[in-house]
């Protein structure tokens, strides 16, 4: 089952966390001691690995004890089937009331109540008990291992099997002693008979031991997890144990303890990981809490790489404080942590919305993004990308140059890498009191960003621009349909000359598509040609033909060009003029006189 959306009530500083919406990398920020850590507690507990129950006396928020209770809901999840589930539950259930997913809640005292969801539920709909109990056991059969990692669950390589034991006997052990004994559980190795073993005299036979300990932990990490190849060496002197560890990466075989601890946090989770999804690596939610804190900003991005390695075939959540931890290509799986007076800890997807210290490791990501290529005023265009960019800053050149009516020319340009990145961008300028306009595509991205700029992001809906609109279309449309097909040919013809093998394409060959975006009628031709879009060889790149453009754009005139095409910037220009929020009480600026 995949896990859709999760919810936590009543447990440490959280009274009720809201609904949370879950993706396969799903990102929690805030500030320190914002509720990130009681957040992903209260959701491992809720099908960990080992059990370990809910404790009310220590877990209960302070201050509202007449609602405490053990049959108190602690957390909610709602769960989506996978297509192999559908099949098995469609097997079982009558045609008219088969379930797309369940919610799950779990009690203090350790109560599950599953709840099968459906889009619609006809009136005479009837499902038999015997059918619900087999339902409900294979939901509890599918229901996904949740694996928690904090800084804190790190094997640093010594342990003392003196102080284990008294730990272990008195019910204290620590998060490393419980990754220590995960390891000799992998390591074949039993805990009780090395206390014993560690008093006695066979030291060769212990020797010998270690050494097949070692061998059976190193191979059974190099047969799961090839994208790391640990060696592992264990060494007994009495009560006290050493692991030295090695990787491709780090070859020489040193001492755990003496790794640093990016590299302790990397080879205990890589175990904990392998250990608890016994070997599969799948059907898994990983709950990461903090990661990256002992890795410098270069690391952090190699954890990002990791992370994304990790929620194949799984899910992945995990909270950070740090700018260098948000993934820049994944803008639209973050979530914001917020705590207030009177409401403890809640979870919002509306960046807006948050306080200065709730959005700054978002604010300082996207800072650092593009204090390397973006430049910001007092009047922003925010547009997807840079071919955007390109175009509409090399025709408003053109414009001025010519005295026609232009793009005002204090409005400054900024290519956000994406529609998902624009609304970010935006967001970001906007709060920092600047006046913005939003261009976006009209596929189904633009739209989805425009209606979440719109409704989450608190923009008015006049200052989000549509080139579809713009030009007077209802269907999708990019920048590039501002251009007349056989005009845009030219120039990719030009820019594929040797792909194509002195063969162009024509408006026969790109009419054959029927999409309405200029561009994918041209990735379609070029299928249709055996050029595979997606093939370093053949790979359609917009960015071709319009580079090429651009360099012959300046040397033309207003009337080299087509009329089309002029008139599409022109509505362009003065739409986002028009738009632009305090330019129509300054004196305009929109051509070159």
């Amino acid at each position: 089952m995949k896990l859709k959306a999760f919810r936590v009530l009543f447990y440490r500083s959280i009274l009720d966390s809201g609904w949370i919406d879950v993706d396969d990398i799903t990102v929690i920020v805030g500030k320190n001691e914002s509720g990130k850590t009681a957040l992903l507690k209260a959701l491992h507990k809720f099908n960990p690995f080992n059990p370990e129950p809910y404790n009310i006396d220590r877990e209960w928020p302070r201050g509202h004890r007449r609602e405490r209770s053990p049959d108190a809901v602690v957390v909610e999840a709602r769960f989506e089937f996978t297509d192999a589930e559908k099949a098995q539950v469609h097997d079982l259930c009558p045609a008219n009331v088969t379930p797309s997913g369940v919610q799950i809640s779990k009690t203090y005292n350790g109560d599950f109540k599953i709840t099968f969801l459906q889009a619609e539920v006809p009136e005479d709909a009837y499902m038999m008990p015997a059918v619900c109990n087999e339902l409900e056991i294979r939901v509890r059969e599918w229901l996904p291992t949740f694996i928690y990692m904090d800084d804190h669950r790190p094997f640093q390589g010594v342990a003392y099997l003196d102080q284990i034991h008294q730990r272990k006997n008195q019910n204290q052990l620590t998060e490393q002693d419980k990754t220590f004994l995960m390891i000799l559980e992998m390591a074949g190795l039993n805990f009780d008979e090395e206390f014993q073993r560690a008093s006695e005299q066979e030291k060769e036979q212990r020797m010998l031991d270690m050494n097949d300990a070692s061998l059976t932990l190193t191979r059974q990490l190099a047969d799961h997890w090839s994208q790391r190849k640990y060696q592992t060496n264990i060494v007994a002197d009495g009560y006290h144990l050493i692991a030295f560890v090695s990787d491709e990466v780090q070859p020489a075989l040193v001492p755990l303890n003496e790794r640093s601890k990016g590299f302790q946090w990397f080879f205990s989770f890589d175990v904990t990981f392998l250990y608890e999804t016994k070997g599969t690596f799948k059907n898994a939610i990983i709950l990461l809490d903090e990661p990256g804190l002992h890795l410098h900003a270069a690391a952090q991005r190699d954890l990002l790489k990791r992370i994304r390695e990790y929620a194949k075939g799984n899910q992945l959540i995990y909270t950070t404080h740090m700018p260098f931890m948000i993934d820049m290509e994944r803008l639209d799986n973050i979530c914001v942590c917020l705590e207030s007076k009177g409401k403890g800890t809640t979870v919002s997807a509306d960046f807006y919305a948050a306080d200065e210290h709730a959005r700054f490791p978002l604010q300082a990501a996207l800072g650092l993004s593009m204090s390397h290529s973006l430049f910001v005023g007092p009047y922003n265009l925010v547009v997807e990308g840079i071919t955007d960019f390109w175009l509409i800053s090399t025709m408003a050149a053109i414009f001025r140059s010519e005295g026609h009516p232009s793009l005002d020319e204090r409005i400054v340009i900024t290519p956000a890498g994406g529609a998902t990145k624009a609304a970010y961008v935006a967001t970001m300028l906007q709060g920092q009191e600047l006046n913005v306009v939003v261009l976006l595509d009209s596929d189904p991205e633009g739209q989805r960003v425009a209606e979440g700029l719109i409704k989450q992001w608190i923009m008015k809906d006049r200052h989000v621009l549509m080139i579809g609109k713009i030009l007077g279309r209802t269907d999708e449309t990019t920048i590039e349909d501002l251009f007349p097909a056989d005009f845009y040919l030219r120039y990719v013809n030009c820019a594929y000359q040797k792909e194509l093998n002195g063969k162009p394409l024509g408006d026969a060959d790109i009419s054959q598509s029927t999409h309405p975006q200029l561009v994918r009628r041209v990735e379609e031709a070029m299928k249709t040609r055996g050029l595979q879009p997606n093939s370093d060889a053949g790979a359609f790149n917009k960015g071709r033909p319009a580079k090429l453009l651009l360099a012959e754009l300046p040397k033309a005139s207003i009337s080299d060009l087509p009329g089309e095409f002029v008139s599409g910037f022109e509505r362009l220009f003065q739409q986002v003029n028009e738009a632009m929020p305090g330019l129509q009480n300054k004196p305009a600026k929109v051509s070159g006189t």
